[in-house]
């Protein structure tokens, strides 16, 4: 009842076991690795490009912060240092708060010094960061353009390998027209995650998944009706 689709079937099994055959001996030779290394490596300096770009981020901000700190420090000194110079030239002021101004003009000093390192450190590390994301774009840019080249290589070299499965794949088209285009289709669709879409009962057991069957299912299957079996989604039929 369902030849054609078995003959069908063993048509389309050489076909994709052969196409598989042609894919695997592909992906071992040199070009297909090193389109996989190349695209390897474009992924991984892509995801320290963003690292580098999100740290970059969190360094402005702090480069704002502290810019901000030394901005407010160093008003505050030249205000102390402004006042320092009214009490060098007062020859009223008395000792006591002539040493306290100074004292507190020498702690903001320093703090200044201090503040003005850390901005310049932050500076430093920004350019430094800045330099590798413009090393890292450049190095992409020329992988990226060798992958273009290589894939371009991968497809002319599948092009002309796959090209031995014409007449087998005509051979499939023309078994193919002869089963019923529902049947056909449905095999095609399964054929996708199954090697083996076409099962058959033995024993009340699928013979695909070896899964015990309701009664009911086997008894429709004995009547003549193709199913599909719920556990592994073959087509069972009566042979």
């Amino acid at each position: 009842m369902y030849e054609e689709l078995l003959a069908y079937d063993e048509v389309s099994r050489e076909y994709f076991g052969k196409k598989l055959k042609i894919q695997a001996d592909i992906n071992a030779t040199d070009l297909a690795k090193e389109v996989n290394k190349l695209d390897a490596e474009l992924s991984a300096l892509a995801r320290k490009n963003k690292q580098l770009e999100k740290k970059l981020e969190q360094l402005a901000a702090e480069h704002d912060a502290a810019a901000k700190d030394f901005g407010s420090l160093l008003d505050s000194y030249e205000m102390d240092a402004e006042q320092q110079q009214i009490l060098d030239d007062d020859p009223m002021t008395c000792s006591d708060e002539f040493e306290e101004n100074r004292r507190d003009l020498e702690t903001k000093q320093t703090a200044v010094k201090r503040q003005k390192k850390i901005l310049m450190n932050v500076a430093t590390e920004a350019d430094a960061i800045a330099a590798e994301i413009d090393k890292i774009q450049t190095d992409g840019k020329a992988k990226f353009k060798l992958l273009q080249t290589k894939k371009k290589e991968l497809k002319e070299l599948t092009d002309k390998e796959m090209e031995a499965l014409q007449p087998l794949q005509m051979k499939k088209d023309e078994f193919g027209s002869k089963v019923d285009s529902g049947l056909r289709d449905r095999y095609d669709r399964i054929a996708v995650s199954h090697p083996d879409p076409l099962a058959v009962v033995v024993n009340g057991t699928c013979s695909g998944c070896r899964m015990s069957l309701p009664s009911a299912m086997t008894a429709k299957v004995s009547s003549g009706t193709m199913i599909i079996c719920e556990n592994c989604g073959r087509m069972i039929f009566n042979h």
